[in-house]
């Protein structure tokens, strides 16, 4: 009788262990499909506001045009949703133009706001930047800036384009529901400053909600980890947790998932260790563990499938909210098909139509005059090294006539550098040429002289009413 109770408190024991194994093991995955998922999400968000922050800092912003440079900044803010501002900046920090919901942000340290302009001005490479975390005075909120570097046509620096954003935000806009107790979610920058976290925590330094990240979060970020697990014990409430950091893409956030094992492990490796004592309960222990370890593989299946379609679905979406909100389309060079949306068919006057189909469907109704310029410029692109493409041509509408497009794409490349995949927008241009057409002839009918100018001062063409008043020819005034 003692050894047969030995023995059963030996496999009751080694079943228990190999259980809380198996249970950590499904926690570390879910922490890993979760911040998966966040990430994703908020790459996708902040792709969003770099596309158009990336439009603004082209520039340029001209101080005599403050209508169209307001009506500029102000589009692109109802472009972007959760947004609290958009600002543009000259190159002494002055305003330009703006747009915002609600009041201004009115930073309790000031020298935050002065600090995001200087490091912007004085950064070296390309990309989205962001602010330490600064509270406003007005709503009491903690919020952050990111922005981009406004250069002139020489490379210079023109000023910057600022994006505000709420912290808590970040987070909220992407938090599933409902969420498992003893979950802990924090977002992070790349300074190591905690922007928010779920659940919420009093403790509050400046902007951030603390800087005091273990040592193990710590060194993750400081080397530029995209991705990892990790195990720390968390300087707000002293919990152990097992954790997952993950990148959000290129961009200067990390998401920081865990379970704390207080409220979650412990509870149950307790129960476990009381129900492995009994020994009366040998047969129940072994089906429990045995419908566990099954349930435990099942649950690992369905979360890397669903890891997997999440995956899938968030990279299509990445590539079509590059584009803008005109009519889009998505060429497989691979494949050889072209996706094409309702109103890139409703723009050229079809009513009937079909979202896929080859790439002849759109090159056969090119100008034939402009056909073997754009096939030119595709082969360029397709042969370079950039990463967008760019071309105005004519396409045939349904009524006989050509309508003016403008076709922008972003190009997917694979490592060896050749493109597998288009992904882009066509706009209309059908008004903007009936204004410059009206322009024209206001122009030309004009009675009073007027001229044109270039950058250098040279006349690049004179109306008649001009003309005749100096009594010259147009090629001898030019």
């Amino acid at each position: 009788l003692v050894g047969l109770t030995a023995i059963v408190i030996g496999v009751a024991g080694l079943t228990i262990r190999l259980d809380h194994q198996g249970r950590q093991a499904s926690v570390a995955a879910e922490a890993r499909l979760l911040s998966g998922v966040l990430a994703l999400g908020l790459q996708h968000y902040l792709d969003q506001i770099d596309l158009e922050v990336r439009d603004l800092s082209q520039g340029p912003f001209p101080p005599t045009d403050p209508a169209g440079n307001a009506a500029r900044v102000a589009a692109s803010f109802r472009h972007l949703p959760g947004v609290q501002a958009v600002d543009v900046l000259d190159a002494a920090g002055r305003p330009v133009a703006g747009a915002r919901a609600g009041a201004p942000v009115q930073p309790e340290r000031a020298e935050i706001e002065l600090a995001f302009f200087t490091t912007l001005r004085d950064q070296t490479t390309d990309g989205l930047d962001v602010s330490e975390p600064l509270r406003d005075m007005v709503s009491g909120q903690r919020m952050l800036f990111v922005g981009r570097r406004i250069l002139r046509a020489d490379g210079g620096f023109s000023g910057i384009v600022r994006v505000t954003l709420k912290a808590d935000d970040l987070l909220t806009r992407l938090l599933p529901d409902p969420l498992e107790s003893g979950l802990h979610i924090s977002l992070l920058t790349q300074r190591v400053e905690f922007l928010t976290r779920h659940p919420s925590v009093v403790e509050v330094q400046g902007g951030a909600v603390s800087r005091a990240a273990s040592p193990e979060l710590q060194q993750l970020i400081e080397k530029g980890t995209q991705a990892a697990s990790y195990t720390a014990r968390s300087r707000l409430d002293g919990q152990e947790r097992i954790a997952f950091l993950r990148r959000a893409g290129g961009h200067p956030f990390y998401f920081s998932v865990g379970f704390a094992t207080e409220t979650f492990l412990v509870p149950w490796r307790n129960e476990g260790m009381r129900v492995g004592g009994l020994i009366l309960a040998f047969l129940g222990l072994v089906v429990l563990v045995l419908r566990a370890w099954r349930q435990r593989g099942e649950a690992l299946a369905a979360l890397e499938q669903a890891h997997g379609l999440a995956r899938d679905q968030a990279d299509r979406l990445h590539r079509i909210l590059r584009g803008a909100n005109d009519g889009w389309w998505e060429w497989d060079l691979e494949r050889g098909i072209v996706d094409y949306s309702p109103h890139w068919w409703e723009m050229l006057g079809e009513t009937s139509f079909a979202q896929q189909g080859t790439p002849a469907l759109w090159q056969e109704r090119i100008h034939p005059e402009d056909r073997a310029r754009v096939t030119a410029e595709l082969v360029a692109a397709w042969q370079g090294d950039g990463g967008t493409f760019q071309s105005e041509f004519r396409l045939c509408h349904h009524a006989g006539h050509y309508l003016p497009v403008l076709v922008r794409s972003l190009l997917q490349r694979v490592p060896s550098g050749r493109v597998v995949r288009m992904s882009g927008t066509v706009t209309d241009l059908s008004g903007l040429r009936q204004i410059e057409a009206r322009l024209q002839a206001m122009f030309d009918l004009s009675p009073l002289g007027c001229c044109l100018c270039d950058a250098a001062g040279r006349i690049s063409d004179a109306n008649p009413a001009l003309l005749a008043l100096v009594k010259t020819e147009r090629a001898a005034l030019l």
